[in-house]
């Protein structure tokens, strides 16, 4: 039987049939790129998310052309360089960004790489025995010890910051202590969806922030409805603890004996009786 081969041709007007056929089922279109992605990964990724979302991996000048044909911007495609994964689907592009965050992966440092976050190693028995990797730990300034035939760290070490390009020896020791320090997966660079574009500082999102800005909202809006006396289910209990504490204070103002009040001004008059007895007996008096 023949095989009969697709023409360069062809392939490329299906690929952009294609690419047209993904913008008319999809209405977001996203755009990451392929650094440090491995295609076990995206493997990954494809059939995890399947229902949600189709990842193409194809040309910048055959995307473009559809992209296009579909009348997105002109930035949009001026902004295709290098290699790239295109990611089609109907999740807004701050869900997809979340969705990318939480599936990347940790992956071993190799030389030149550059550091995705600090890199520590921590203290502790490292289970290598001495030999000439001590020489590596020295150079990058591991404090360590000798102990029960094993190399074991002094203290938690910052061996490389955020952006750092990490060298051969730095690589070498990481893989030998089993860290992988690389955090790897796919990132959004740039998305369009309803004739707007989004660039990746606009879908990043700092959870803390948010956490903190809720939190002191909350913590404002109640103290307010304290103060001016507002009720409501959150602030009932610290009102009526209020309330509680203010007739408390009004009765140990005036002279009204009250079961609330009893014991306090009992003590109030022991101690009084108490300071004029002493007040009395140093003047002599009996």
């Amino acid at each position: 039987m023949q095989v009969i081969k697709k023409s360069s041709k062809s392939r490329k007007i299906e690929i952009i049939g294609k690419i047209e056929s993904l913008m008319k089922k999809y209405s977001v279109v996203a755009v990451s790129k392929l650094y440090k992605v491995r295609s076990t990964q995206l493997m990954v990724l494809r059939k995890k998310f399947r229902d949600v979302m189709t990842i193409l991996v194809t040309k910048n000048t055959l995307a473009s052309i559809a992209f296009e044909r579909a009348g997105l911007p002109k930035e949009f495609t001026e902004n295709l360089s290098g290699q790239n994964v295109f990611i089609f689907t109907n999740l807004s592009p701050f869900k997809l960004q979340l969705l990318l965050e939480k599936n990347r992966v940790n992956l071993p440092a190799r030389a030149d790489d550059v550091a995705t976050d600090d890199i520590v190693i921590p203290a502790g028995n490292t289970g290598i025995p001495p030999g000439p990797i001590l020489s590596d730990f020295k150079a990058l300034n591991i404090p360590t010890k000798i102990d029960v035939g094993s190399i074991w760290i002094l203290k938690d070490t910052l061996v490389a910051k955020k952006g750092d390009v990490i060298n051969p020896k730095l690589a070498g020791l990481l893989s030998k202590l089993n860290i992988n320090p690389i955090r790897a997966g796919l990132s959004i660079m740039f998305a369009y969806e309803n004739g707007l574009m989004y660039k990746e500082q606009d879908l990043y999102i700092d959870f803390n922030q948010y956490k903190n800005a809720i939190i002191d909202a909350y913590q404002s809006v109640i103290n307010l409805s304290v103060a001016i006396n507002y009720p409501m289910k959150e602030t009932m209990p610290l009102l009526l603890l209020k309330g509680f504490k203010d007739a408390q204070q009004l009765l140990l103002s005036v002279d009204y004996y009250a079961k609330e009040n009893i014991e306090f001004k009992l003590t109030q008059a022991y101690i009084n009786a108490t300071i004029l007895n002493r007040m009395v007996e140093s003047k002599g008096y009996s």
